[in-house]
């Protein structure tokens, strides 16, 4: 069993243009910055972490990394872990996704193996991050780890707390930039201890949910 703090990325530059990101390597701005900053304050003074883990993104990578630095522990960034890739959607604006790929994003939105114009679906991201989050499992037996990934992680853990379905991944919305979530995990199994938290962040950085990105 791990403790597992998973965390959304802070406020990133495709955040504040309201386009999908997914694995474009966008990185957090001013706003973004100073949530990790924040974070860092929180968890360095609140919880003991013995090994800090994120996707290889820059804004999931910067968002956890003033953590590590301040406890003095490697930052490992794994690719597995990045976010849905949502192939042509990339950079578009949500608008003109439902506009230009109305039939594929319909598709997406009702089934979890339908995937974004050439991109993945979400099952298969999914499972993905699932193998990554066990083999993570697997090397830190009985440690408290930091991950940051993307709001489809979030999502997906959320969901398998909740009912255990990949499938219902969909029912769950995007937590804020920066917010985290504490669970234990054993053998694919979560249990929420925390939920979306936010209360390290102030008003001028807390941000609204935005989608996949």
């Amino acid at each position: 069993m791990i403790k597992l703090i998973l965390v959304r990325h802070g406020y990133s530059t495709s955040n504040a243009s309201g386009t999908y990101t997914g694995q474009l390597n966008a990185p957090l701005n001013e706003v973004g910055r100073a949530q990790a900053a924040q974070l860092a304050d929180y968890l360095c003074t609140h919880e003991r972490i013995d090994a800090v883990y994120a996707s290889d993104l820059s804004r999931a990578a910067e968002t956890v990394r003033p953590t590590a630095d301040r406890l003095g522990l490697p930052l490992v960034t794994l690719p597995a872990l990045r976010e849905l890739d949502v192939g042509a959607w990339t950079g578009v604006s949500y608008a003109e996704v439902r506009e230009r790929y109305a039939a594929d994003f319909t598709a997406y939105t009702q089934n979890i193996d339908a995937p974004c114009t050439g991109g993945e679906s979400i099952r298969t991201a999914s499972a993905r991050l699932l193998a990554c989050i066990k083999e993570i499992a697997q090397k830190e037996a009985g440690k408290t780890v930091l991950l940051c990934s993307h709001a489809l992680c979030s999502r997906l853990c959320a969901a398998l707390a909740a009912t255990g379905r990949v499938e219902d991944v969909t029912a769950q919305k995007a937590p804020a930039n920066a917010s985290f979530c504490i669970y234990e995990y054993e053998s694919g199994r979560f249990k929420p201890l925390v939920r979306d938290f936010t209360a390290h962040l102030d008003n001028a950085t807390s941000t609204s949910p935005k989608g996949l990105v």
